[in-house]
């Protein structure tokens, strides 16, 4: 053995072995596993591996389902080593949390982005009604007549909002369109206060849309996550309680992508999981 290996052995630090063989065993499984499955694979003390896992939980790099208990890696590794987030990463994060929404409320799930003066769908998760609205991932979009479009102008830096409304062409895409631009502004202001956008058939008629920002508070948001369906299953009573269940959908991708600490993850509606729409037939 070499001095320079025999040095390495000297100066390991166990904790710190112990956690990389985590991390390492974590990558292997995309979809998460359970402590038991780790502790079976690693061979390690199931105490030592519920302090490590703990640990990398608080700090970002481990998230884990309140529900189920298992636990996955984040991005945060790859957020260490990028000076932004490309939008492939938070579609991978995006996944599970738009599945659980779909299968709460039923309507489709949708997920964009700002890309210059529009908004761009990154990916949805189809609902599960016989007749459902879907879109083709790469659609862009104004920002003036749907609920995703909304919450990323309503939740921009208040300097980039005020630049960006006065250069909105206000042009009807229905007869529900808001057109006029101090009645757009407090729609705006509105978003602000509730946290959830919604367009009244203002970009198709016969479609309702609810959204929320994807973002950590006081920060411009990274995305817009949104539910749509018809105007006979998604009625105004259920709004609010549609943009709970986003807003848990949301903060379970900060989560996941190492963004918020696990609490934010573990904010659930009080909604029957099976449908949140059941009772508007």
């Amino acid at each position: 053995m070499s001095t320079g290996e025999t040095d390495a052995i000297a100066f390991a630090v166990p904790a710190l072995d112990r956690s990389l063989d985590v991390i390492e065993q974590l990558h292997l499984h995309p979809d998460g596993c359970s402590t038991a499955e780790l502790s079976g694979h690693l061979r390690m003390p199931r105490a030592s591996l519920f302090r490590i896992i703990a640990t990398l939980v608080r700090r970002g790099y481990v998230w884990r389902d309140p529900t189920t208990q298992r636990v996955g890696l984040t991005r945060k590794f790859l957020e260490l080593g990028m000076p932004r987030m490309p939008t492939v990463l938070l579609g991978e994060a995006a996944g599970v949390p738009m599945r659980t929404a779909r299968d709460a409320i039923g309507e489709t799930i949708l997920i964009g982005v700002l890309a210059g003066e529009e908004g761009v769908l990154l990916d949805q998760v189809r609902g599960r009604h016989p007749f459902i609205l879907s879109c083709d991932p790469g659609l862009r979009f104004p920002l003036h007549d749907c609920a995703p479009g909304k919450v990323l102008l309503a939740c921009a830096e208040p300097a980039e909002r005020t630049r960006r409304l006065r250069r909105l062409e206000l042009s009807p895409t229905t007869v529900h369109t808001i057109t006029d631009r101090r009645r757009f502004a407090a729609e705006l202001d509105q978003v602000l206060a509730q946290g959830f956008a919604i367009d009244r058939q203002e970009n198709l008629l016969g479609c309702h849309c609810v959204a929320v920002p994807v973002g950590l508070p006081d920060q411009p948001p990274i995305a817009a996550i949104w539910a749509s369906g018809p105007t006979s299953r998604m009625v105004e009573a259920d709004f609010p309680r549609v943009a709970e269940v986003l807003k848990a959908a949301a903060a379970d991708m900060l989560h996941r992508l190492g963004l918020a600490p696990p609490a934010a993850a573990q904010q659930r509606s009080d909604l029957d999981p099976t449908s949140v729409l059941a009772q508007a037939g």
